[in-house]
């Protein structure tokens, strides 16, 4: 009797124990593959994450310098594998390939950490290159961009079209701009007298930003355009896509002249100061051949004089030329300012008599850069016809409107 109430209960505790196992067992197989899944999904994204982010995968230093002992010098050119950044502060400024900017070469951006690796590899593969002499250096700072390091040029300071910006004199003085944004010219404040002559407007010093060369005679902000501040647009139109270019680094300029024009030069010293001579650089521009001139009995000539005048004072020495300038006879002699390459500047208007002639007349645009005084003299002797010594002004003019001062 007793042993079967043993089974009994025997009996009765197997289905517990098979339902717990039960239980078990899939709590296990839960587990298990929730790990399965969660594991998947782990490799999915760092596999995903590894496609996305192969540009960002720099391969060994050795691996890449022994790649550059390799490569021919004019292959040479930063890997992209060093350009690689986070943030800005991971980048600086280097160069891209053998020559630097002051050499004619381009700016980029490095991962600061590999900026010894490639200098080293600059100053192994390229001591012997030959590079250009050719400034082009920008402003701007090494930057991280689209996780690359990239060289980023400063945006200038510009005037906008009808704006202002500072004259030569003025520039980094105001809170105006020092130039114009590209594609538009700085021009003076010109007005045209009841001679029909030009004469800068008294006022602002400032000049207005204009699109001057475009084609158009406009006004844009209360500012018009004219033949005397915008001859390109205004004035009567000269056909210059055939004029010749003069350009003379030593001395600092250059302009263009007709086609059918000549050029000759000499050196003089016209004085003399405690230490050092004065020297003088004449460069004269007309319509001659040998000297002789193709207007018959009539002389034109347009000349640029240079006054290496550093340490002197610019001014006396302008008024002194002044007086050089005004013949010793009875004569017509209008003052007025006007511009030169954005740079104001004066300009004396002479007409006088020579004996059996009365239709002369000089013209002298005195400005000054760098300390030295340039003189643009246009000189008409015996020319009775009011139309063609028109003409020749009329291209003086648009002499002076090509003038430029350039960096030596």
């Amino acid at each position: 009797m007793q042993d079967q109430k043993q089974n009994s209960e025997q009996n009765n505790q197997k289905p517990f124990l098979s339902s717990l196992t039960a239980k078990i067992i899939l709590a296990l197989v839960i587990f298990l593959g929730s790990v399965i899944i969660i594991i998947s999904g782990m490799k999915f994204i760092i596999q995903y994450y590894k496609i996305q982010n192969d540009n960002q995968t720099v391969k060994p230093v050795d691996k890449i310098i022994e790649h550059y002992n390799n490569t021919k010098i004019t292959k040479i050119e930063l890997t992209n594998d060093w350009k690689i950044c986070n943030q800005n502060s991971d980048c600086v400024e280097t160069q891209l390939r053998c020559c630097g900017c002051e050499s004619g070469g381009i700016q980029t951006g490095i991962n600061k950490k590999y900026l010894k690796y490639w200098n080293d590899v600059l100053e192994k593969k390229c001591k012997n290159i030959g590079c250009i002499s050719l400034f082009n250096c920008k402003n701007g700072e090494a930057i991280c961009e689209n996780s690359k390091c990239e060289f980023q040029k400063k945006i200038e300071n510009c005037g906008k079209e009808g704006e202002l910006v500072n004259p030569e004199n003025l520039k980094g003085k105001t809170s105006y701009p020092d130039i114009c944004c590209s594609g538009l010219k700085g021009l003076g404040s010109y007005g045209i007298n009841n001679n029909g002559e030009c004469e800068v407007l008294t006022g602002t010093p400032f000049l207005t930003c204009m699109p001057c060369g475009n084609g158009i005679c406009e006004e844009i902000n209360n500012f018009k355009e004219n033949k005397c501040n915008c001859p390109e647009d205004c004035g009567d139109k000269i056909d210059t896509s055939d004029w010749q270019t003069y350009r003379n680094e030593e001395f600092g300029f250059e302009m263009k002249f007709p086609s059918d024009w000549r050029f000759r030069s000499h050196a003089k010293t016209i004085g003399k100061t405690v230490d050092r001579k004065v020297l003088s650089r004449s460069l004269f521009f007309g319509p001659f051949v040998s000297q002789k001139n193709l207007f018959e009995n009539s002389q034109v000539t347009i000349s640029v004089d240079i006054i290496f005048g550093k340490g002197k004072d610019i001014k006396k020495e302008m008024d002194k030329q002044k007086l050089l300038g005004i013949p010793d006879r009875d004569a017509l002699i209008v003052e007025y300012d006007t511009f030169v390459n954005n740079i104001k500047s004066t300009q004396l208007k002479i007409s006088y008599p020579l004996p059996g002639s009365s239709n002369n007349l000089k013209i002298f645009t005195y400005t000054t850069y760098k300390d030295n005084l340039y003189i643009i003299d246009l000189s008409l002797i015996s020319i009775a016809d009011e139309n063609v010594k028109q003409e020749i002004i009329d291209i003086y003019n648009q002499i002076l409107s090509t003038f430029k001062f350039i960096e030596n």
